[in-house]
């Protein structure tokens, strides 16, 4: 193990100044709280959702929920969580109310609704194939899909921008949507 570390140092001192090599030992559960969770909670999420209610199991609604994670609400939440962080208020004032306030209002009022939106076309997408009216076909879902988030995320947003650090707060989104969900 110490040779596989001073190999990442060297890397590390090699590497392009916008490149970073990690180069200390991380626990295997450090994987949980990168944008690299969500497909594994979504996963997890919808086993337990099926789990839990009477019916056939739908393996492929499993893998799609784990598609959806991977390669949309990881990556663009994380990206969006940190521009949030980085944009509104400063270092200083984290856990200043109009400041985790302003940022449960960006989030609701226009991450939630466009990720929503993208949550049932990427979904349908992956069911049906592209189909011009994909876009209509899922808009029936998505104002009750709002108004039964907005019971729980507000709450859960303001906790999550006062408490939890930025690198944790995908897993703590993806927990309480697990939660949500079963």
């Amino acid at each position: 193990m110490c040779d596989g570390i001073a190999q990442l140092a060297e890397y590390d001192r090699l590497a392009p100044p916008n490149v970073t090599i990690p180069t200390r030992y991380y626990p295997p559960w450090y994987m949980l709280h990168t944008p690299h969770n969500p497909p594994l909670v979504h996963t997890v999420g919808d086993l337990c959702a099926q789990l839990l209610t009477p019916g056939a199991f739908d393996v492929a609604r499993v893998l799609r929920l784990g598609a959806y994670g991977c390669f949309l609400d990881g990556p663009v939440g994380h990206t969006f969580y940190k521009l949030l962080d980085d944009k509104v208020g400063s270092r200083d004032d984290q856990s200043n109310p109009a400041t985790i306030l302003t940022k449960t209002a960006i989030d609701q009022l226009i991450y939630a609704p466009i990720m929503t939106v993208v949550f049932f076309v990427f979904l349908r997408f992956l069911e049906v194939g592209w189909q011009p009216d994909a876009l209509l076909a899922t808009m029936d879902r998505v104002v009750p899909t709002l108004l039964a988030n907005y019971c729980i995320w507000p709450f859960a947003h303001y906790v999550s921008f006062r408490w939890i650090p930025t690198d944790y707060r995908i897993l703590y989104n993806n927990v309480i949507s697990v939660c949500r969900h079963v």
